[in-house]
């Protein structure tokens, strides 16, 4: 039988029968006088074993000790360590499963966990603006750093503060007064804006000092955050605002 024949036998490519060839798990059988290989019946019978343990998930540097060796005691490791392989597989699946169904759920963007997508859906959706996008991109980075910690009830909890916050009309004018800013505001117009801010978060946070939230927000150093202020879709008197605010609360 020559390579095409004996490829298409065993389910593989031409090009992975070379592979098995290079990697030495599948002796290349000798050429005759035309300048074909010729695959004898051992060559077929090893390639066949070959993809029975690729299908099961064995490497293919494991495989010459499986295929030229009689059963062994091995054979049962490899099995057992073959099953956990596929059970964290499963697990991982059946894991992916249940976000793409939560997402389907809230109609949500496949970009965004579920819990990411609750908790954006909880605070509220970014009125169209030209900064919307950075309040959108700090509310995914504040998110993820709750998220990753394992703290979704937290994260949960942050979310009705925030919500809370933004319904205020003291948010509002306060808000739409940063977003107005000019870039050549004065330190004064700088400081207002951001005691604006302080008024309106400042309660709130106090609320949260001896809280498990409040414990976490207070380990978050400027070293493990990107610098907001530091965005350049903000002017230098907007980045001076949140840089002031940062350091206020």
């Amino acid at each position: 039988m020559r390579s095409k024949e004996v490829a298409a036998l065993a389910g593989v490519s031409v090009r992975t029968l070379r592979h098995y060839h290079q990697v030495g798990i599948l002796p290349e059988p000798s050429r005759g006088s035309n300048g074909y290989r010729s695959y004898e019946l051992s060559h077929v019978a090893r390639l066949l074993r070959i993809r029975t343990l690729a299908e099961l998930g064995v490497p293919l540097e494991r495989m010459p000790g499986l295929l030229d060796s009689p059963r062994a005691e091995s054979d049962e490791e490899l099995l057992a360590e073959l099953a956990d392989q596929l059970s964290e597989r499963i697990a991982h699946l059946e894991d992916q499963l249940r976000r793409v169904d939560e997402l389907r759920r809230r109609r949500a963007r496949p970009d965004l966990t579920p819990v990411l997508a609750e908790f954006l859906e909880a605070v509220g959706e970014v009125e169209d603006s030209d900064l919307a996008d950075v309040e959108h991109d700090a509310s995914i980075l504040v998110a993820r750093l709750f998220e990753a910690g394992g703290a979704a009830g937290e994260l949960r909890e942050l979310a009705a503060v925030l919500g809370d916050v933004r319904r205020d009309p003291g948010y509002v004018a306060v808000a739409s007064r940063f977003e107005s800013l000019p870039p050549d505001a004065s330190d004064d117009e700088v400081r207002e804006v951001a005691e604006g801010f302080t008024a309106v978060f400042g309660p709130a946070l106090t609320q949260l000092i001896d809280t498990s939230m409040g414990g976490r927000l207070r380990t978050l150093r400027a070293e493990d955050v990107p610098a907001v202020e530091a965005d350049p879709r903000l002017n230098p008197a907007q980045g001076a605002v949140l840089k002031l605010l940062g350091e206020t609360l």
